[in-house]
Protein backbone atom coordinates (compact mmCIF):
# COMPACT_ATOMS: atom_id res chain seq x y z
CA UNK A 1 0.00 0.00 0.00
CA UNK A 2 1.44 3.34 -1.04
CA UNK A 3 1.79 6.33 1.25
CA UNK A 4 -1.00 8.07 -0.68
CA UNK A 5 -3.31 5.09 -0.16
CA UNK A 6 -2.61 5.22 3.57
CA UNK A 7 -3.38 8.93 3.68
CA UNK A 8 -6.58 8.38 1.71
CA UNK A 9 -7.70 5.59 4.06
CA UNK A 10 -6.96 7.70 7.12
CA UNK A 11 -8.92 10.65 5.72
CA UNK A 12 -11.89 8.45 4.76
CA UNK A 13 -12.00 7.03 8.27
CA UNK A 14 -11.91 10.54 9.73
CA UNK A 15 -14.71 11.75 7.43
CA UNK A 16 -16.85 8.76 8.34
CA UNK A 17 -16.17 9.31 12.04
CA UNK A 18 -17.10 13.00 11.76
CA UNK A 19 -20.30 12.09 9.91
CA UNK A 20 -21.28 9.48 12.48
CA UNK A 21 -20.62 11.80 15.40
CA UNK A 22 -22.61 14.59 13.77
CA UNK A 23 -25.55 12.22 13.11
CA UNK A 24 -25.49 11.12 16.72
CA UNK A 25 -25.25 14.67 18.07
CA UNK A 26 -28.17 15.90 15.96
CA UNK A 27 -30.25 12.87 16.95
CA UNK A 28 -29.37 13.41 20.62
CA UNK A 29 -30.36 17.07 20.37
CA UNK A 30 -33.70 16.16 18.82
CA UNK A 31 -34.43 13.64 21.56
CA UNK A 32 -33.41 16.04 24.32
CA UNK A 33 -35.51 18.85 22.82
CA UNK A 34 -38.55 16.59 22.62
CA UNK A 35 -41.23 17.62 25.10
CA UNK A 36 -41.96 15.17 27.90
CA UNK A 37 -45.40 14.62 29.28
CA UNK A 38 -45.39 10.86 29.75
CA UNK A 39 -42.06 10.02 28.06
CA UNK A 40 -43.76 8.12 25.25
CA UNK A 41 -42.82 10.71 22.63
CA UNK A 42 -39.11 10.52 23.49
CA UNK A 43 -39.33 6.73 23.43
CA UNK A 44 -40.64 6.77 19.87
CA UNK A 45 -37.57 8.17 18.12
CA UNK A 46 -36.21 5.47 15.84
CA UNK A 47 -33.14 5.37 13.64
CA UNK A 48 -32.66 3.05 10.72
CA UNK A 49 -30.45 2.69 7.67
CA UNK A 50 -31.82 2.39 4.14
CA UNK A 51 -35.47 3.18 4.79
CA UNK A 52 -37.44 4.98 7.49
CA UNK A 53 -38.73 2.92 10.38
CA UNK A 54 -42.49 2.45 10.65
CA UNK A 55 -42.18 1.36 14.28
CA UNK A 56 -44.14 2.77 17.22
CA UNK A 57 -44.00 1.73 20.87
CA UNK A 58 -46.01 2.22 24.03
CA UNK A 59 -42.79 2.25 26.04
CA UNK A 60 -42.01 5.28 28.18
CA UNK A 61 -38.52 6.80 27.96
CA UNK A 62 -38.60 10.08 29.90
CA UNK A 63 -34.84 10.60 29.76
CA UNK A 64 -34.51 9.51 26.14
CA UNK A 65 -31.66 7.15 27.07
CA UNK A 66 -33.26 4.08 25.48
CA UNK A 67 -33.83 5.87 22.18
CA UNK A 68 -30.33 7.35 22.37
CA UNK A 69 -28.75 3.95 22.96
CA UNK A 70 -30.57 2.46 19.97
CA UNK A 71 -29.54 5.43 17.85
CA UNK A 72 -25.90 4.98 18.83
CA UNK A 73 -26.01 1.35 17.67
CA UNK A 74 -27.47 2.41 14.31
CA UNK A 75 -24.96 5.23 13.84
CA UNK A 76 -22.07 2.85 14.48
CA UNK A 77 -23.18 0.82 11.43
CA UNK A 78 -23.21 3.81 9.06
CA UNK A 79 -20.89 3.49 6.08
CA UNK A 80 -20.36 5.72 3.03
CA UNK A 81 -23.43 5.57 0.79
CA UNK A 82 -25.85 4.67 3.57
CA UNK A 83 -28.93 6.79 4.17
CA UNK A 84 -29.61 7.40 7.87
CA UNK A 85 -33.24 7.93 8.85
CA UNK A 86 -34.37 9.34 12.18
CA UNK A 87 -38.12 9.41 12.69
CA UNK A 88 -40.94 9.59 15.19
CA UNK A 89 -44.11 7.95 13.86
CA UNK A 90 -46.51 9.00 16.59
CA UNK A 91 -49.57 10.72 15.10
CA UNK A 92 -48.92 13.94 17.02
CA UNK A 93 -45.20 14.22 16.12
CA UNK A 94 -45.84 16.69 13.31
CA UNK A 95 -48.02 18.87 15.56
CA UNK A 96 -45.25 18.99 18.18
CA UNK A 97 -42.68 19.88 15.53
CA UNK A 98 -44.78 22.80 14.38
CA UNK A 99 -45.48 24.43 17.72
CA UNK A 100 -48.18 22.45 19.53
CA UNK A 101 -45.96 22.41 22.63
CA UNK A 102 -45.75 26.17 23.02
CA UNK A 103 -43.81 26.02 26.28
CA UNK A 104 -41.47 23.03 25.95
CA UNK A 105 -40.73 23.03 22.20
CA UNK A 106 -42.29 26.10 20.58
CA UNK A 107 -39.91 25.97 17.59
CA UNK A 108 -40.01 22.20 17.33
CA UNK A 109 -37.16 19.78 17.80
CA UNK A 110 -36.01 18.69 14.36
CA UNK A 111 -35.87 22.08 12.64
CA UNK A 112 -33.98 23.66 15.52
CA UNK A 113 -31.50 20.79 15.67
CA UNK A 114 -30.91 20.71 11.91
CA UNK A 115 -30.38 24.47 11.81
CA UNK A 116 -27.22 23.84 13.81
CA UNK A 117 -25.93 21.17 11.39
CA UNK A 118 -22.98 23.17 10.00
CA UNK A 119 -21.78 24.13 13.49
CA UNK A 120 -22.05 20.54 14.70
CA UNK A 121 -20.05 19.19 11.74
CA UNK A 122 -17.43 21.92 12.20
CA UNK A 123 -17.14 21.11 15.91
CA UNK A 124 -16.76 17.39 15.18
CA UNK A 125 -14.13 18.14 12.51
CA UNK A 126 -12.15 20.23 14.99
CA UNK A 127 -12.43 17.44 17.57
CA UNK A 128 -11.16 14.88 15.04
CA UNK A 129 -7.94 16.87 14.59
CA UNK A 130 -7.07 15.87 18.14
CA UNK A 131 -7.64 12.18 17.45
Amino acid sequence: MSQWDKIEDKNKKKMLDISRRAMFTISRNIIKRSPVLTGRFRGNWFSQLGSPSTEMTENVDESGQIALSKTQKTVEKVEFGHVFYFINNLPYALALEFGHSKVKAPAGMVRVSLADYKNIVAKEARASKND
